[in-house]
């Protein structure tokens, strides 16, 4: 069997690499929205990953986050642009 060297990492200290594999323990609450997304983003290939196990609970938090609300106002603000440009784009071409 293979010796293998194994590290340990912050998310922050995550960031700008890019992970052959991880087992990531995502812990008991998110610190930040949006940090589990960038340790995921990290990975080379989906299936060189193992997630440890963590409660219901934690995502029932995420739900109520402060700073959710605004994402997803953020989210749906820029989807409405991305729509109207696309549409006015295509009307633009329709006219040609």
């Amino acid at each position: 069997m293979p010796l293998r060297l194994a590290y340990a990492l912050t998310i922050h200290k995550s960031q700008g690499q890019t992970l052959s594999q991880a087992i990531i323990d995502l812990g008991s609450k998110e610190f930040s929205l949006g940090l589990t997304c960038v340790v995921l983003s990290r990975l080379r290939n989906c299936n060189d990953f193992l997630i440890m196990s963590f409660s219901l609970e934690r995502l029932e938090k995420l739900s109520q986050s402060k700073c959710l609300k605004p994402r997803l106002d953020d989210e749906t603000r820029i989807n409405e642009l991305i729509n109207n440009t696309y549409n006015n784009f295509y009307h633009l071409c329709m006219k040609f």
